[in-house]
């Protein structure tokens, strides 16, 4: 499995999405994770439909 890409996912913890915001609070530095990790589920982020998961 070397070289496989780190998974990330973030789900609504208190369901208010306001930790998932903040993850956007270290600005252009979210740029250095996705270079390194693939971010596969982000609802707060993305427009995606249960039935697609």
């Amino acid at each position: 499995m070397a070289g496989d890409r780190l998974k990330i996912a973030f789900y609504w913890a208190a369901s208010c999405g306001g930790c998932e915001i903040a993850v956007l609070d270290i600005n252009e530095k979210i740029l250095d994770v996705v270079a390194k990790a693939d971010i596969v589920f982000w609802p707060v982020a993305m427009d995606i439909k249960y039935k697609d998961v």
